[in-house]
């Protein structure tokens, strides 16, 4: 017996949903059933062209098909369209999706746009809409879809911009944010300022903006100066900031902000250790603008940027710091100590290295200035090492700190075990 044919169609629309579109649609080969079940789908996603076809001109065929299901679904409020190619399509074919997501009242909507001909123009009738709560642009290649000055989306809860130059064109005084009232978080994915443009300072100015992230910032490192992201969001709780240092500037207390994750990236060419010091005391000018956090997370590489500093003297006080963590790229494993166990080296070695060591049973030990060169020619990925005196600093800065986490990479030992002993 097919029991699963039995089921009502408000249950079989639902596993339908969990299922690409493709796939959802070619369930109406299996009985008459089933024919036009797919037809009620309250989730469509188009994504990754080539998976579809396997022969020349594959994105006309896949067109196709998108148009053939817009056409032949019903006319019901439609809760999530993605749109996500990885091959050149006509920017029309994206402008209809996205005035089809419009008209029936779309909630969550998801395009990423491939396209070399005429930008993508985000249709009038989806500026003003009551209905969407999730909205992710992604300009497969940079300036194929065009933002607008402004939108008014009062229902709007994430957006997340990918691929985005901004400037005076697209960009009138932050009325992109300050027209989403109810926007809880913000992700801006290589994104950046146009050089040489009019356009200085990004304004945000959200006033319910629970999570900012800044990924990957594209403004060239000579606009460092010059280029700057000013962030209103008295109840930011969250904010990560990955890739080469940008200005970022709260202009009020961030009162609420509970977890900082950040992660530099610097050039490894030309001059690595000045420009590995520049990255530190840049983002040391933001950094005291976490002082109300919980939780900081640090990578590795933010670590050697920050350990470039010769004297930070910056100090500002992280009275609710409670955990601080080391991260690692190519994460396997962690170990997590009680501050105290820190603090007690610290107290008996001014000088050197902290060493988490994941080969040796996941020693905690000190290193001197020598022995951590040679570690750094033997470029052993089991041993993760931080300077004395940054560690001092963050203690310092952090009274109440309980417990510091050290993640480890594939190549690191399995199993978590950690203890102490002196200076080797």
């Amino acid at each position: 017996m097919d029991r699963i044919s039995g089921l009502p169609d408000g249950i079989l629309i639902a596993i339908l949903s969990f299922l690409d579109t493709r796939t959802a649609v070619r369930t109406s080969v299996l009985s008459k059933r089933w024919k036009l079940v797919w037809t009620s789908l309250p989730v469509l996603d188009f994504m990754n062209v080539s998976s579809y076809y396997r022969f020349p001109k594959s994105q006309t065929k896949f067109m196709f098909f998108v148009r053939h299901v817009l056409a032949r679904r019903c006319n019901s409020q439609l809760v999530m369209l993605r749109l996500s190619t990885d091959d050149i399509v006509y920017s029309s074919f994206s402008e209809e999706c996205m005035t089809y997501a419009a008209d029936h009242r779309v909630k969550n909507l998801i395009i990423s746009a491939f396209t070399t001909e005429n930008p993508v123009f985000i249709p009038t009738c989806l500026l003003s809409s009551q209905f969407l709560e999730v909205l992710e642009l992604n300009c497969g290649i940079r300036y194929t879809i065009t933002l607008p000055k402004s939108w008014t989306f009062t229902n709007l809860k994430v957006l997340k911009l990918k691929n985005f130059v901004f400037s005076d064109d697209n960009f009138d005084d932050g009325k992109i944010f300050s027209g989403c009232p109810k926007l809880e978080s913000v992700i801006l994915c290589k994104c950046a300022i146009k050089s040489r443009g009019e356009l200085e300072e990004l304004e945000m100015n959200c006033l319910e903006l629970k999570n900012l992230e800044i990924l990957y910032w594209r403004s060239p490192l000579n606009c460092y100066d010059i280029h700057r992201i000013n962030v209103i969001a008295p109840k930011l709780s969250s904010f990560v900031f990955k890739g080469h240092v940008a200005k970022v500037c709260f202009k009020e207390d961030l009162g609420c902000l509970d977890r900082v994750c950040i992660d530099l990236r610097y050039p490894k060419w030309n001059s690595a250790e000045d420009r590995k010091r520049w990255t530190g005391e840049c983002f040391m000018t933001m950094f005291g603008q976490f002082c109300s956090a919980r939780f900081l997370s640090l990578s590795i590489d933010t670590v050697e940027a920050l350990s470039a500093i010769s004297g930070i003297r910056e100090y500002v006080t992280f009275g609710n710091l409670r955990h601080i963590k080391f991260v690692t790229e190519d994460r396997s494993s962690s170990v997590t100590m009680p501050i105290n166990a820190v603090a007690d080296i610290l107290k008996r070695t001014a000088d050197g290295y902290l060493v988490f060591n994941a080969s040796e049973d996941n020693q905690l030990s000190t290193r001197g200035e020598s022995s951590h060169s040679d570690r750094r020619e033997a470029n052993n990925s089991k041993i993760i090492d931080v300077p004395m005196h940054l560690m001092s600093y963050l203690l310092e800065i952090a009274p109440r700190a309980e417990s510091l986490t050290v993640e480890f990479t594939k190549e690191s030992c399995e199993g978590v075990a950690v203890r102490s002993h002196g200076e080797e």
